[in-house]
Formats: structure tokens, sequence, C-alpha cells
């Protein structure tokens, strides 16, 4: 009986481990080539968040137009993409973490030009610059 126990506390300490490793691992915002414009769709707590990249002009390099939606807020950021030879720079990142102190986890952008990153609120829905 006391195996038991102990092995349903450690399964669900693994799995809440691995949980809040999923959440927090980078997932790309890739520019698509074929498309003239991509979008992802995410949510923050009870927020829509929509990711939508317009590449400046043909290539497989160069600025794109980054704008964050979401229910409450909108800011269009402008980083850089390179899918050069030997090149794999997406536009950005984005994962979950825990920014506003809420039990819901907010999203977090890192453009690929490194002037910060960004937070989607999971508490307002605002789009924040973080320090």
């Amino acid at each position: 009986m006391k195996r038991r126990l102990v092995f349903s506390i450690a399964s669900l300490f693994l799995a809440a481990i691995a949980a809040v490793l999923w959440l927090s691992a980078p997932r790309r915002l890739d520019v698509q080539l074929s498309q003239p414009e991509t979008i992802y769709h995410t949510r923050s707590g009870t927020h829509d968040v929509t990711f939508v990249l317009t590449r400046a002009h043909e290539g497989d390099n160069g600025p794109v137009e980054l704008r964050i939606i979401s229910n409450a807020d909108e800011a269009i950021l402008q980083p850089q993409f390179s899918y050069d030879t030997l090149q794999n720079q997406p536009a950005g990142t984005w994962r979950y973490a825990w920014v506003d102190d809420d039990a819901w986890p907010d999203v977090t952008v890192t453009p690929s030009d490194a002037v910060g990153d960004w937070a989607i609120l999971s508490a307002d829905g605002r789009i924040r610059r973080l320090p």
C-alpha cells in the first residue's frame, strides 16, 4: 500500500515537472516563404492571441512585420528572419511563462532582433515590454 502511494505521488510530481517544461519550451515564429503572411494562434489565460508575420519583400531573409494581437491590445514589431544557407533564424520565438503572478500562464515573445521580450498578460490581455 505504501509503495503504491509513493509511486502515485512520484508520478504526479514527474507529470507536473513535464507540464512546466513543456509550457516553458520556446516555439518558433517561422515565416512561410510560400505565403506573404503567416498566422499563429494561442491563448494567454482567457485571451486569444494572434501572431501575424508579413514579409516586407520576397526572398529567404530580411525584415518582417510581427503584429501581436490580443483581445485587449495590439503591438507591431520589426524583427528580421534569415533562412539563407546555413542560417535558420526565425522572426522570433514565443513561450508560456508566469509574468503577472496569477494562476494562468502568460505568453512571452522574443523577437529575433533582441530588442527585448514582450508579454501578453493573462490577467487583462494587455501587451507589455519586459524589463
